[in-house]
């Protein structure tokens, strides 16, 4: 925590609102922090997020400086950010998106408020009626639902569509949507293989390596290899793909044999990125025998 000593009491008021703000000049926490701390400065947040990591600034038991005459009803978080900003500038910081998403999910489900993003007629409800089922908005939303003051942040191209799924699937309220995954690097992943033996490709020594498979949220798509090799090159000499018993539903008499992956024709790369391996069915592992005497890099790929 970063404290931010600008607040004042809730006076009783049940928080009904969370609200997202752009500080629309600091681009980082701290010192987003020490401007809120300056004298003379009237505003502060109960937290903020920049590309990196989120500060909390002011206990949410007090009522922060962010929302004019809704500060005692809302919970308030700053992005280090620009209400200017493109949807495809905003799309660039993943991070500081992930972060708001969560603060969301969390305020609401603190506050047992619905995850849901309000509209600028339900904000102004919220606002008056202290009954009201509350639910999430940015400042703009606050601004237009009572005509308290003039700022429009978070701004209209900010990705409100992917930030609102975010924050229920964090919040449990929808399962999330498995989106394409690959495994990041790991220097584990690396091989490196003996030298070449000579010139012909088929006489470089062989390394047999195997991975397995356990997809987060559970099976669905593809999984298969990539492969990027260093030079000179590599060779794929044999492929198998294994299913484990009972591993998956209507899979449980499937015996733990192994099936060979059909070569013909894709064997034989040189140097390159991103060849792919996949086996012609489900798979909870696959086996390779390769050379590769200027090593190669491994990528176990899960899809759906």
């Amino acid at each position: 925590m970063i404290p931010v000593n600008k607040f004042s009491s809730r006076l009783g008021e049940r928080v009904r609102l969370v609200v997202i703000h752009t500080s629309e000049g600091a681009r980082d926490v701290d010192s987003l922090a020490a401007f809120l701390n300056r004298p003379g400065v009237n505003a502060s947040y109960h937290g903020a997020v920049d590309d990196e990591r989120f500060e909390q600034y002011v206990d949410y038991g007090n009522a922060a400086w962010a929302l004019r005459n809704g500060n005692q009803e809302s919970d308030n978080l700053c992005l280090c950010a620009f209400a200017g900003w493109s949807r495809a500038e905003w799309q660039r910081h993943p991070r500081m998106l992930e972060l708001t998403a969560a603060w969301i999910a969390q305020r609401c489900v603190s506050r047992r408020l619905p995850v849901a993003r309000l509209t600028d007629r339900e904000v102004g409800d919220a606002i008056r009626n202290d009954a009201h089922r509350g639910g999430w908005c940015d400042h703009d939303g606050y601004t237009k639902g009572t005509g308290d003051g003039t700022h429009w942040d978070v701004g209209e191209n900010f990705p409100f569509d992917t930030v609102a799924r975010r924050a229920r699937e964090l919040a449990g309220v929808i399962p999330p949507v498995a989106a394409r995954r690959t495994v990041t690097e790991d220097e584990n992943m690396y091989i490196r293989t003996a030298p070449a033996a000579g010139d012909r490709k088929q006489d470089w020594p062989t390394e047999r390596v195997s991975f397995g498979f356990d997809p987060p949220g559970g099976w669905g798509g593809r999984m298969g290899l990539k492969l990027h090799w260093g030079a000179p090159g590599g060779w794929v000499h044999e492929a198998k793909w294994w299913l484990r018993p009972g591993s998956g539903i209507g899979e449980a008499n499937k015996p733990h044999d192994p099936v060979l992956i059909d070569l013909a024709g894709v064997a034989e790369r040189y140097v390159g990125l991103g060849w792919e391996l996949f086996p012609p069915g489900r798979a909870d592992e696959i086996e390779v025998v390769l050379s590769a005497p200027g090593g190669v890099h491994i990528f176990p790929v899960y899809e759906r």
